[in-house]
């Protein structure tokens, strides 16, 4: 396309026959003006785009944006929760991929990965717009998850000590969730301490850690291996004698 349009074409040799090729002008990056778009495309014989992914330039100045359209750097508090929020679905999806189809906690850790797509929405959202944006944060999904914790803890004690993470790939993994869930709340307090955040969004992430410690442990425990423990809580201690 001419210049004027803002938008360029990459061939990749990989991606092209030889009758292809001849049809895209070979650039970098470097050729191309800040504010322009730029789209990698796989081409069939005589050059006809299959399909393509796009990609702005704009983050290579260290912006990014936000609902609206609005650009904020890239170390944005705003940024770095929603970050770790992403973060944390990663690491449910890596929990999910280590246990069996039919695990009964497929399904509703598939319903947290959901419910923080639609949090992160939110989080990306400044208050004073949060209006426009079509998404609503599930009211009922902390419910739900304290009740998911309630059926786990059930069938077994409360824990009397800390824990050592680790056992099984499953329980070690759910820990990985649980300080990344942690990590995620203490960055969405840090937003709110500047920009107001959905209240049941905090509940709901707080509720998080909770639920991955007592799936981790629950995994040791059905798994029958025994828990590695650092100290009794304090609560559990004897006082010590003067």
């Amino acid at each position: 396309p001419a210049a004027s349009e803002q938008s360029y074409i990459i061939s990749d040799p990989g991606y092209t026959t030889c009758d292809a090729q001849a049809t895209f002008k070979w650039i970098t990056t470097e050729d191309l003006p800040e504010t322009a778009s730029l789209q990698v495309v796989k081409a069939g014989a005589g050059g006809a785009p299959l399909e393509g992914a796009e990609f702005t330039l704009t983050g290579d100045k260290g912006t990014t944006t936000i609902f609206g359209r609005t650009p904020v750097a890239k170390t944005d508090i705003r940024i770095e929760a929603n970050g770790t929020l992403d973060e944390l679905n990663v690491e449910i999806g890596m929990a999910r991929t280590l246990m069996p189809d039919d695990h009964p906690w497929q399904q509703p850790l598939k319903d947290i990965q959901l419910t923080l797509m639609t949090a992160m929405s939110l989080v990306a959202t400044p208050s004073a717009r949060i209006a426009e944006n079509p998404n609503t944060f599930p009211e009922d999904m902390t419910q739900e998850t304290e009740e998911l914790i309630d059926s786990i803890t059930a069938s077994h004690a409360a824990p009397e000590h800390f824990i050592l993470p680790g056992g099984t790939a499953v329980s070690a993994q759910l820990h990985r969730c649980r300080v990344t869930a942690r990590r995620a709340e203490r960055r969405l307090w840090q937003l709110n301490d500047l920009d107001e955040v959905n209240p049941e969004i905090l509940r709901f992430v707080n509720r998080l850690s909770d639920l991955f410690f007592v799936m981790a442990r629950c995994e040791m425990l059905n798994a029958g291996l025994p828990e590695e423990r650092w100290k009794a809580f304090s609560y559990k201690r004897s006082p010590k004698k003067e």
